[in-house]
């Protein structure tokens, strides 16, 4: 993972991804709004629908797009430089319902009012939109519109969300990705900058099994991820089980600012570990509550494990860890985190809820260059095999 956001940022946005060979469907040319709507008409499984330069207004909706493990439908752009770009006049630009085994590469969107990508299964609760794969899009300038999200998932399972740009989303409060009731998926080596919204990464509504992993979080939003949130008990996928998340694995990212960078509400298991957290301006963490019922656990059982945490004395209030009411923060575990006040060194140690194993406090873990966003360690820092780095290589 490159250690300069912006590079990060400006390399992602013109990348392309080879996808693996499966047997051969139609090409359909899709040069124009015209040709793009027919071609979401009568795509089959195997087929290639070829987006031209753009630009694209938007307004695309389908549904029972379906592929196969063996023949996936592709929409690519036109090439690894020249993205399709989607100049959205509508609310939203793509919405695929009920849709499976679809992959999406090469786009650039921008001003859409609403949602930009959406992918659901139509209200049915059964995971019927599945096998997702969006890599190398960037998306920017989202909303205002309802609580406006760059990508919007419900029910959705088997997804992969990799390489992929998101910057000034949710006017109107939305995220960048928001997941509700989802499974089975992954957000890898993406970049969430300056967003306009509460929340960088959401998954919510019963969302399980999900892993974020070697992204940049540089001051996205209030919180960069919310592991669980609140959910209107209609919207479950497939019903409410008593938590709003679980096992969520966080891992390998990097986060610059935001009031915290990570928040458990109604949490039920989480791993968070080989993360850099630098200069939060509030919390490293927040643990919540923010649905109260006799029928939910409290956010429990998270593992927060061999993270580098820097941080100012000025901006760090409650010892790093904000624990809302109604939570079994004691169920939460620390073990081999680096803790370190750049201003005050003998400020360094954290206010934990559990007694924490092994931890590296108030030694600066030198990085190589924090002010150009280099937060890679230098040959001898102390916190060799912990933060990001020491998360590239390990098995997935």
């Amino acid at each position: 993972m490159a250690d300069s956001v912006r590079a990060l940022g400006a390399l992602a946005c013109g990348l392309a991804l080879t996808f693996a060979p499966g047997v051969a469907g139609t090409d359909i040319p899709a040069a124009t709004d015209a040709q793009f709507h027919a071609a979401l008409r009568a795509a089959k499984a195997g087929d290639h629908i070829r987006l031209g330069p753009g630009p694209y207004k938007g307004g695309y909706y389908a549904v029972g797009l379906t592929g196969t493990a063996a023949q996936p439908i592709r929409i690519t752009g036109p090439a690894a430089d020249k993205p399709a770009v989607f100049a959205a006049e509508t609310s939203g630009v793509l919405q695929l319902v009920q849709a499976s085994h679809i992959e999406i590469e090469n786009i650039h969107i921008t001003r859409a009012k609403g949602n930009a990508l959406a992918f659901d299964d139509g209200g049915k609760l059964d995971f019927s939109c599945h096998h997702i794969a969006i890599r190398h899009a960037c998306i920017e300038d989202i909303g205002p519109e309802g609580t406006a999200n760059a990508i919007k998932l419900a029910g959705v399972a088997d997804f992969a969300i990799s390489d992929c740009v998101f910057q000034k989303w949710g006017e109107g409060g939305g995220c960048a990705i928001d997941g509700v009731g989802c499974r089975n998926g992954s957000v890898e080596r993406c970049s969430f900058l300056s967003g306009r919204g509460s929340v960088g990464i959401q998954f919510k509504g019963g969302s399980e099994g999900i892993r974020i992993r070697q992204s940049i979080f540089d001051d996205p939003a209030p919180r960069g991820i919310n592991v669980g949130g609140s959910t209107g008990f209609q919207f479950f996928r497939p019903k409410p089980e008593g938590f709003e998340a679980r096992n969520i694995v966080i891992e390998g990212n990097t986060f610059v600012g935001c009031d915290a960078p990570i928040a458990f509400p109604n949490t039920d298991g989480a791993l968070v570990h080989f993360n850099t957290i630098y200069q939060p301006r509030k919390w490293a963490f927040r643990i919540l509550q923010e649905t109260v019922r006799d029928d939910f656990t409290p956010s429990r059982n998270g593992r927060i494990e061999d993270n580098v945490i820097v941080f100012k004395s000025t901006q760090w209030f409650e010892g790093g860890i904000n624990i809302g009411p109604h939570t079994a923060p004691e169920s939460f575990t620390f073990a081999g985190n680096a803790w370190f006040c750049v201003d005050a060194p003998a400020k360094s140690r954290p206010t934990l809820p559990s007694i924490e194993s092994d931890p590296m406090i108030g030694r600066d873990p030198l990085f190589v260059d924090p002010v150009r966003h280099d937060f890679s360690l230098r040959p001898r820092s102390p916190a060799q095999g912990k933060g990001h780095t020491a998360w590239i290589g390990k098995p997935k």
